[in-house]
């Protein structure tokens, strides 16, 4: 399920109302805030019918109880007062020189402790200045939670599409959105599921894992839909593909000699060898 906070065009709420997106409308939800969603559960009295191209999105978390930045097995606290929208402008900090954006992903935690749902995040820098003061002027987030159902997140390369895995069509499958809010659409179509989504450098294709005679294979489908192929067919498992950085080859494990190890095959499929 895809959450927003939305506000009307022609009402200019600060805040917003939460929504969920349904295609091409936003549906009003009876709560105030997202997280009201998760500690009820999901279960909230569905109102008004908005076309998505007629409202506004704003962050869809204002004022958290608490923000952490996780860096290998380290975190660091973040400021819960600096959380702006995805289309808010962006305070300059005074005395710095050097802004820089840190595309991410964040968590959304909601009740007992749980991860309610995962939305693009910026953690904004500015080096050139000291301690916290470099990172705790604005963490942009936004503007679409992706409920934990629709798991594994990945960003497109350019950050405007968001690749994740859902079930709403009784199996999971993988399947694209616009990151600045917009209906999600299924890009694989498979007997047993599509998991693991890998964007290509390019942001052209995408490789994912499906489960086929028992084993678990490695396709790609091209991101904006069409042109699926599986490239592995050997006994088995091959899971967890990663590009290579020119894109031109894929990175897998695979069980096919009886053990665990790295593989490397041309984005085509062919040239198949083990690297480890």
């Amino acid at each position: 399920m895809n959450l927003v906070m939305f506000s009307p065009q022609e009402m200019g709420l600060e805040r917003g109302w939460p929504g969920r997106i349904d295609g091409e409308d936003v549906i009003q939800l009876a709560a105030q805030t997202i997280q009201v969603f998760f500690t009820a559960g999901g279960a909230l009295r569905e109102h008004a019918v908005y076309p998505l191209a007629q409202v506004d999105l704003r962050a869809p978390v204002l004022y958290p109880p608490s923000v952490r930045f996780f860096d290998g097995g380290d975190f660091a606290f973040g400021n819960t007062a600096a959380i702006v929208g995805p289309e808010d402008d962006v305070r300059w900090p005074e005395g710095s020189n050097d802004l820089r954006a840190v595309p991410s992903v964040a968590a959304v935690i909601g009740d007992e402790g749980a991860i309610g749902g995962f939305t693009g995040a910026n953690a904004w820098t500015a080096p050139d200045l000291p301690g916290a003061k470099a990172r705790d002027f604005a963490i942009s987030i936004g503007p679409v939670v992706v409920t934990a159902d629709e798991t594994d997140p990945r960003w497109s390369p350019d950050g405007r599409r968001l690749a994740f895995m859902s079930d709403r069509i009784k199996q999971y499958e993988i399947y694209v959105a616009p990151s600045g809010g917009g209906p999600a659409r299924a890009i694989t179509h498979t007997q047993g599921g599509a998991h693991d989504p890998a964007w290509s450098p390019n942001g052209h294709q995408i490789a994912f894992t499906t489960f086929i005679g028992g084993q678990w294979q490695i396709g790609v489908v091209n991101s904006a839909g069409g042109g699926q192929r599986i490239l592995t067919s050997s006994s088995g498992d091959n899971t967890n593909p990663d590009w290579s950085p020119d894109g031109k080859s894929i990175i897998f494990e695979s069980t096919r000699d009886n053990v665990s190890a790295i593989y490397v095959m041309k984005a085509a499929g062919g040239g198949q060898r083990r690297l480890s």
